[in-house]
């Protein structure tokens, strides 16, 4: 409102200030008289000069807040809508995120309930097998007696036991499982297995454990040789080999260690 005042009179006091000229008669004037009028001239340039001065000043310091206030609306604005665009792109980013942890959480727990699916199974077939009823035994023949009589720890002693399971029928119509335990952590497991009857093919493995290095091979169709480099075969972990054939039961094998 001040604003508006202070530009109307700035405009309207110089016409104001002609026209009172215009009906002053100079010729009626005295000398007295004119004097005055030159002196209220003067002061009302002067006031006329300080009104437009504070007019200036005032528009000035009016336009810097308006100017101030914009600046500040627009930088409060902005930061609304960066505030916003981040808080929208972390939430999707931790929401990807922990999408897709928990889907590799749910692969990880998956496989490891079918790894203990597979050693329960591995146990299961322990647990039911000669080695435990004490059926069909096999004979095992230790080549190498004398491996600990130097260092009087006990002897070698390793025993066998066999049992029918599930064959995979594109291999043979049969198939025997072997489970060997040891008295002694070896180093690996290293053995030559030969049988009477003819083997169509042959596996080994480190029972209770995920992870293995090596394996077995048919060396003809009686000999099946174990290399496993890791883990050790020892008393904790048995050796199981399954040999898939023809025969109904698989005759006398030999099992060597090397």
């Amino acid at each position: 409102m001040l604003d508006m005042i202070l530009a109307w009179a700035v405009i309207f006091l110089p016409i104001a200030l002609s026209i009172i000229f215009i009906f002053v008669p100079a010729r009626l004037e005295d000398e007295k008289a004119h004097l005055k009028w030159r002196h209220w001239l003067v002061v009302f340039g002067i006031l006329f000069g300080a009104l437009a001065y504070w007019q200036q000043s005032h528009a000035a310091l009016s336009a810097s807040r308006d100017r101030e206030d914009a600046i500040t609306k627009t930088s409060e604005n902005v930061s609304a809508r960066v505030s916003e665009s981040v808080s929208k792109s972390v939430a999707k980013s931790v929401g990807e995120q922990y999408t897709q942890t928990i889907n590799d959480l749910q692969g990880k727990i998956g496989a490891l309930e079918a790894q203990l699916q597979t050693q329960g199974k591995k146990v299961d077939v322990i647990g039911k097998s000669n080695i435990v009823t004490g059926k069909n035994p096999i004979r095992v023949e230790v080549t190498n007696p004398t491996l600990a009589a130097s260092t009087g720890e006990p002897a070698l002693s390793l025993h066998a036991s066999s049992m029918s399971t599930t064959p995979e029928t594109k291999y043979g119509q049969h198939a025997t499982q072997i489970i060997l335990t040891t008295n002694k952590r070896m180093n690996g497991a290293h053995l030559t297995i030969i049988c009477k009857d003819k083997l169509n093919r042959g596996d080994a493995w480190i029972s209770g454990t995920t992870y293995m290095m090596g394996g077995g091979q048919l060396v003809d169709e009686h000999t099946f040789q174990v290399d496993v480099g890791s883990p050790d075969w020892s008393p904790e972990f048995p050796l199981v080999v399954r040999f898939h054939h023809d025969v109904d039961f698989l005759g006398n094998c030999t099992i060597t260690p090397r």
